[in-house]
């Protein structure tokens, strides 16, 4: 199964202070959906009733998010 999310980043992404220094290479392994159990994402919300989502990035291995287009606004730690 070859994954197809859409994953869009803000141009001005918040990058928890522990992540500084790896914010490059998060960034191009979660747009490769890469295992990164470490790394949670916030992302503008897909419904209507929250306006932001904060999850593992281990979540974006489910099939759910196999066609979903994400905006992500930051990567944080645990």
């Amino acid at each position: 199964m070859k994954f197809m999310s859409q994953i869009e980043f803000y141009h001005n992404l918040y990058v928890s202070e522990c992540w500084q220094k790896k914010k490059g290479k998060i960034v191009k392994r979660l747009k490769e959906n890469k295992l990164q159990p470490q790394v949670y994402v916030i992302t503008l919300s897909q419904g209507e009733q929250n306006q932001l989502e904060f999850f593992s990035s281990v979540l974006l291995k489910q099939s759910i998010f196999e066609h979903s287009k994400l905006f992500v606004i930051g990567i944080a730690d645990e």
